[in-house]
């Protein structure tokens, strides 16, 4: 009985960070700024000895294999249509859900050579977070391995990055797929 309170505890909780979480409500309280990348190794700021290095990989998106760009760990990588190429709107618990992707201190990304676009890092309310074509990257907490993109399509806001992914506007990131938002604002989490 006392595992089931626990777990009960434990759901309670998760959802309630989850109805928080909105995904596009909070915005930076300072202005960001933008620098390019010309590094070829970095330090993350989520972990301690390993080279942020964006790469490619393969996933089942919609049900059929793409090349998606993915973290040096093979983890896939998503944009959100609510960032601008300068702000992120997934702060707070959204970025319990979804973990920017960041470098540490003045560090720059680099992406392996078959990347057609660039990289960037943008300072935001996630830190120093990592763009490409002005798309700032995430990764998403219900992925568990690498090859996976659950995050597809959430909220008909978040999608998987790929080497092709078009430059972001200065008002507003673009989705090349057609999308309808929930009228929740929190797409199931």
């Amino acid at each position: 009985m006392t595992l089931s309170k626990g777990w009960m505890r434990w759901s309670l909780a998760i959802g309630a960070a989850a109805l928080l979480a909105g995904c596009g409500t909070a915005q930076a309280s300072n202005p960001p700024t933008s620098t390019s990348s010309t590094s070829t190794s970095t330090q993350p700021s989520t972990s301690s000895n390993t080279a942020l290095t964006v790469t490619t990989n393969s996933a089942t998106v919609s049900g059929k294999s793409e090349t998606v760009l993915a973290t040096s760990s093979g983890m896939t990588l998503y944009y959100f249509t609510g960032d601008t190429p300068t702000t992120s709107h997934c702060t707070g618990a959204c970025s319990q859900i979804w973990h920017a992707l960041t470098v540490s201190g003045g560090s720059s990304a680099t992406g392996t050579s078959n990347l057609p676009g660039s990289l960037s890092v943008v300072k935001d309310a996630n830190g120093n977070q990592v763009a490409y074509q002005g798309h700032l990257l995430y990764t998403y907490s219900g992925d568990s391995a690498p090859h996976q993109a659950n995050g597809e399509g959430i909220e008909g806001k978040w999608f998987v990055a790929t080497p092709q992914l078009t430059a972001a506007t200065s008002t507003t990131s673009s989705s090349s797929s057609s999308s309808s938002s929930s009228s929740s604002g929190y797409g199931g989490y």
